[in-house]
């Protein structure tokens, strides 16, 4: 949707307006959020063509003057447009004349469209055409179980849409998917596809989950019921039921390596070999997960630092962390302000441990983790950037 050229200068993109009364040709690679590529739109072009929001305008573009702030002395040069050439695809002189929403009449679709006109095209899209068909401003809801398929069906509509009938213009909006879900359906689908998450500027957005720390199953089932995404066992899984729980209801379990419920005296276990007993542990534990519904990708491994676990053994599983790869599952590692760290550092008051969480974050990037459990969040994100930055320089 977005073409800039320092030889034609010639911008274009989707109008939001501000509230001081000019505007920012927003993108669909950026998924419509504010960016510093977006062109400015002065507020005299938005009353010289009447632009309204939503708009898709089209027009050339110029480096603008540095704007004037009493408070702040100015802002720096933007790129800015200059005039109109399209609006939503007509040139200004053939421009339709503009209708209110709330006045447009809706009736039942006239136009039929025909998802199933490859014989050698998704079996799907042919029972879509016998039993439910599509016309041009139809409606549809797709109800089904978790897992079931729903954005696949998706990607084939959209996938036969633009191959068919190539002059609509598709629009595929997804949210709160998984990153790997929205680059799949960009690659699948030729229209336009917006998503709220996804990859910006070389750093990973992800929509934020809703998890439960418990063992107990009458608080597994009240928390999946109430819209839980995933359920940490802290139990450490002893049977299949919270996994049968989590499958049901199509939330991902953490399974984390301790010794019992938390109930139980953690501190005085001792392993011959707590890197075997991880594995020992996590390969029973995944098994049964399994066999109980959950697929692979609803399953995240967290080695249990502090619960039945002595100083050397915390430290040794950091040491040797990227053992556990061999599962091919995520890893948290819930490291803040833990009790190993203190005992390093000779810190008794856990707000004062946060340099030894980082640290340990940097520890276990390095050995695979994935997935961080931290209090100063803020520090530990800067963190996690330079730290990728080295690894890309590297």
């Amino acid at each position: 949707m977005s073409r800039q050229s320092t030889s034609s200068s010639i911008s274009e993109g989707v109008l939001e307006l501000e509230p001081q009364g000019n505007g920012h040709l927003r993108q669909t690679s950026n998924n419509f959020l504010p960016g510093p590529q977006d062109v400015r739109v002065p507020n005299r072009l938005i009353h010289k063509y009447l632009l309204k929001e939503g708009y898709f305008i089209q027009g050339p573009s110029a480096m603008g003057q540095r704007r004037r702030n009493s408070r702040r002395g100015g802002g720096p040069p933007s790129l800015e447009l200059q005039a109109v050439d399209q609006i939503n695809g007509f040139k200004l002189e053939d421009m339709p004349e503009t209708r209110n929403y709330a006045e447009l009449v809706s009736e039942h679709p006239q136009q039929r469209l025909r998802l199933s006109q490859d014989p050698e095209g998704p079996i799907s899209l042919r029972v879509i055409d016998l039993i439910t068909p599509v016309g041009r401003g139809q409606r549809g809801l797709i109800v089904a179980s978790p897992k079931t398929g729903k954005t696949i069906l998706l990607e084939e509509i959209g996938a036969a849409l633009c191959k068919f009938y190539p002059e609509i213009h598709l629009f595929v909006l997804l949210v709160d998917e998984r990153p790997e879900e929205v680059t799949h359906m960009r690659r699948a689908v030729a229209g336009e596809v917006i998503a709220s998450t996804g990859p910006r500027d070389n750093e990973q957005v992800w929509p934020p989950v809703l998890s439960v720390n418990t063992w107990r199953s009458e608080v597994v089932a009240a928390a999946l019921e109430m819209g839980a995404e995933l359920i940490n066992d802290m139990g450490g899984l002893p049977d299949g039921h919270n996994a049968r729980l989590a499958a049901g209801h199509g939330a991902a379990l953490l399974l984390m390596h301790t010794a019992g419920p938390p109930k139980v005296q953690q501190t005085d276990h001792y392993w011959d070999d707590v890197m075997a007993e991880l594995e020992r542990f996590f390969g029973d534990k995944l098994a049964l997960a399994q066999l109980e519904g959950l697929s692979p990708d609803q399953l995240v491994i967290d080695p249990g630092i502090d619960f039945a676990k002595q100083r050397e053994d915390n430290l040794r599983l950091m040491r040797e962390l990227d053992r556990l790869q061999k599962f091919e599952r995520p890893v948290l590692l819930p490291i803040s302000r833990k009790t190993v760290i203190g005992e390093v550092l000779g810190i008794e008051d856990p707000a004062g441990r946060d340099a030894g969480t980082m640290a340990l974050l940097a520890a276990g990037m390095g050995c695979g983790a994935q997935i961080f459990r931290v209090h100063n969040v803020d520090a530990a994100w800067q963190a996690v950037k330079v730290l990728a930055a080295v690894g890309r320089a590297g």
